[in-house]
Order: C-alpha cells, then structure tokens, then sequence
C-alpha cells in the first residue's frame, strides 16, 4: 500500500528526533537513561496509547494513557519510534517523544502503473530484531513550497518472487520514490518501515534503491519471530 507523506510530516519528524538527542547527557545526567526504541504502540478503548512492544521484545507501559492527534482508533496497534526513560520496571517514568512511523507493504509491479524511482539517499538499513520489519533511514530531499497539494510518494514494488530449493523464498524489491515536484533544497531524515512479519524465516530480500550516487542493492534474510 503507497502512502503519501507531507513536507511538514518529514519536518515534524527529525524536529522531534534533533530537540531529544541534543539534550541528552552521559554519564548521571537527567536524560542518562534515554531510550530510542522502534516498537508498535497499541492504543486502549478510547484511543489512548498505553503501552508499546519494542522490536526487541520488552513490552513498555507508559505512566498515563498519551493521546496523539494520529492514533484515533481504539484498540489498535501503530508503528512508532518512542524516546522514553528506560527503567528496571516494565513502566517508563516519562515518555519524551512518541513519533509516528511510515509504514508500507511492497505491491506487484505490475499493478502500478506509474513507477517513480527518483533518487533519495539511505542513511541506514536494518531488519528489525523481532523479523517484522525492514527498516529504512532516508534523506529525502524537500523544500518550503506554496503548493500544499504537492506531496511526496513512497512504497515497495514487489518485482519477483521465486521458490528456492529449499522452499524457502527470494524476492526482489524495488523501492518507490515520487518526489512529485517537491523542491530539493535540503534534506530531511525519515524512517520508513516496511512490514515483513508475512515471510517466513530463512526468506531472503533483495532491495534495489535508486540513489544521488546511483542504483543500490541491499539484501536481508528473515529470522525467525
């Protein structure tokens, strides 16, 4: 599924990311304890969010229910990067920031008819620990525009599928970028997740990325989860 993502979405998003890392302190200080984690926040009967999964498997309570102006389905999960104080309890003593994250499944090719591949820079790449997602950190380049219809597009393209000897799989994937007439003055960091808890362990993934240096490879394998 393609998502669109505003210029202000990818702005809001590394504000958020710079205000929390600059403040932190090593050693004793207040913010020593300060964890970055992806994970799903899962939202209670109201549509609060009470509680998120860590890719790394710990379940983290908040201290009260946080309500975001993007989660508003009760009892649902959400894709999130959470800056939070880390504890000895399953309790964090305060969240610091709580970001909604991009979050999209590669598609056949041959159902889009338009395929932009226009250039981003990859800043990292990683599966996450728990095998459910592969994640991307990209610069995209943006600019402050007076067209608020322009939005940039992102997505995966599933390109081939084949059964390996041992009945695992291989795909190949191209990764989607439409920067759709959005200036590029200046780059701006994303994390984008692309879901994978459908494969199976031992599956293997090829990512093709078109960057400012040229066409890049990254290839993956799914663990178990």
């Amino acid at each position: 599924m393609m998502k669109k993502i505003s210029l202000l979405f990818f702005c809001a998003l590394l504000l958020a990311a710079a205000c929390t890392t600059r403040d932190y302190e090593t050693g004793d200080g207040k913010l020593s304890f300060l964890r970055a984690d992806f994970g799903v926040a899962h939202s209670d009967a109201v549509g609060s969010l009470d509680y998120v999964d860590t890719d790394e498997g710990q379940r983290v309570f908040f201290p009260m229910a946080i309500q975001a102006d993007w989660a508003v389905t009760a009892d649902s999960l959400y894709r999130v990067l959470t800056y939070y104080d880390a504890t000895e309890t399953a309790t964090t003593s305060k969240v610091h920031r709580l970001i909604q994250l991009v979050t999209v499944k590669p598609k056949p090719a041959e159902e889009v008819k338009e395929q932009f591949t226009d250039p981003v820079k990859v800043e990292s790449a990683w599966m996450s620990p728990n095998g459910k997602y592969l994640n991307l950190g990209l610069r995209l380049m943006t600019g402050s525009t007076d067209d608020e219809e322009l939005h940039q597009t992102v997505g995966v393209l599933l390109d081939e599928e084949t059964e390996r000897d041992d009945h695992t799989h291989q795909y190949r994937w191209t990764f989607f970028h439409n920067q759709n007439g959005v200036p590029e003055y200046y780059s701006t960091l994303v994390y984008i997740s692309i879901a994978t808890a459908d494969l199976q362990a031992g599956d293997g993934i090829t990512l093709r990325i078109n960057t400012y240096d040229g066409w890049e490879e990254r290839t993956f394998e799914i663990a178990p989860h």
